[in-house]
């Protein structure tokens, strides 16, 4: 399986309510950024895993959450306006949203869109391509997502970019490798390399238990290295290159 990625974030709109805590100390990477681009990763990682089960699964066992509907080749899964708790059991969250997809019978492959999917006010619409496969609680899904958008309350991004997920009984896990988030002035490229979130901790907002990120702007490096601690917590500690490590809260709800 291919662990390239072409990922590309758009421009970054921070309107009030969002507090950029760490811009005094460094600015080319500011808490801000590694605190979003950890919640993007987050979001990504439950609708990626959900999404997968959801195509994947027969929609006679599948379970309430979502609805499912057929026209042919083509399926929607409603998750609603309200929202609902997947009977897939990744999350004990209500997540809402829309999932349309066309699936090549027999082949686990699809092409389709999600539209403000998620939990809460964390939200991401984009069209999708891929495969999928399940096989009792062990996932394989490699989502392409187009002309995306994440929303977080006052945060949004334009972004695209390819996901690989691996799941087991016990943990999903995410790679993305050169992702790219763009601001007004310069690009900040995200690798993740093989994140790991238990899977009774899965959520829309959740720092992984173990693997790593790495963002990087101009000539500015932060190294971002998880654990079941930061897990627990919610924060992470970000080693700079230019001043000294400092924990930074990702998840608050």
């Amino acid at each position: 399986m291919s662990r390239l990625l072409a990922a590309a974030f758009l421009p970054l709109v921070l309107t009030s309510g969002c507090v950029n805590t760490g811009a005094s100390n460094d600015p080319e990477i500011p808490d801000e950024l590694v605190r979003r681009s950890v919640q993007a990763m987050s979001l990504a990682t439950l609708v990626g895993a959900e999404l997968g089960t959801a195509i994947s699964a027969p929609p006679e066992g599948f379970g309430a959450c979502p609805s499912s509907t057929q026209d042919g080749d083509s399926w929607t899964f409603t998750y609603g306006l309200e929202g609902c708790v997947p009977s897939s059991g990744l999350t004990e969250q209500t997540m809402v949203g829309l999932i349309e997809v066309t699936v090549a019978e027999g082949s686990g492959a699809f092409i389709g869109s999600v539209t403000e999917m998620g939990v809460g006010v964390s939200l991401l619409s984009g069209a999708i391509t891929g495969n999928t496969s399940v096989a009792g609680d062990l996932l394989q899904a490699d989502l392409d997502l187009t002309a995306g958008t994440w929303m977080r309350e006052a945060a949004s991004f334009e972004f695209a970019g390819f996901l690989e997920l691996t799941g087991t009984a016990e943990e999903v896990s995410l790679f993305v490798d050169g992702a790219e988030m763009v601001g007004t002035e310069s690009i900040l490229r995200i690798d993740v390399a093989d994140s790991v979130t238990p899977r009774e901790g899965l959520r829309a907002c959740t720092v992984p238990a173990a693997g790593s990120m790495t963002l990087a702007r101009d000539t500015s490096r932060a190294d971002l290295t998880f654990s079941p601690d930061s897990h627990a917590s919610g924060n992470v500690t970000a080693s700079f290159s230019d001043r000294e490590p400092a924990p930074v809260t990702v998840c608050t709800d």
